[in-house]
């Protein structure tokens, strides 16, 4: 976890790398504990290592198998949303496999941010950055600060 401040602002960063093998990424979020402090702009991001919305974010001749991590990420981050607009008709692949019945693409990286922060969030893409995984970038709005100068 990172806490900073920026121009009159109180940020608090998780960074998060689940586990890829799905019992050791169950585990992972069902020990895991994310709290929220009011005073700060609250956000989670990283390789989750989960489709969390298979029907968007995930394309693959073959089927989805549900994955129980899923549903442990949304118990967990139920006073977040997620940056990538679920409206958004584009999916967001963040990773890429060749297998034996064709490509399978899907998203497992995400940033959250506090649902009662979500204003500042203005957009979300994917660039390369050498990995396996393609890097997420979200932008966010930076409230002015007040100053107040008394002369």
């Amino acid at each position: 976890m990172l806490e900073f401040s920026l121009n009159g602002n109180s940020y608090r960063i998780n960074n998060i790398y689940a586990p890829p093998q799905r019992p050791e990424r169950l585990d992972f979020w069902n020990r895991i504990s994310i709290s929220q402090n009011p005073e700060y702009i609250n956000m989670i991001g990283g390789d989750f290592n989960c489709v969390l919305y298979p029907n968007r974010d995930r394309r693959s001749s073959t089927p989805y198998h549900s994955d129980p991590s899923s549903l442990q990420v949304f118990k967990k981050l139920t006073n977040f949303i997620d940056c990538y607009p679920l409206t958004s008709s584009n999916p967001l692949f963040t990773f890429s496999m060749n297998t034996q019945s064709g490509p399978l693409l899907s998203r497992l990286d995400y940033t959250f941010i506090d649902s009662s922060q979500s204003h500042l969030q203005t957009k979300t893409s994917t660039f390369y950055a050498n990995s396996d995984h393609l890097a997420v970038k979200t932008e966010f709005f930076l409230p002015p600060t007040s100053s107040s100068n008394n002369i």
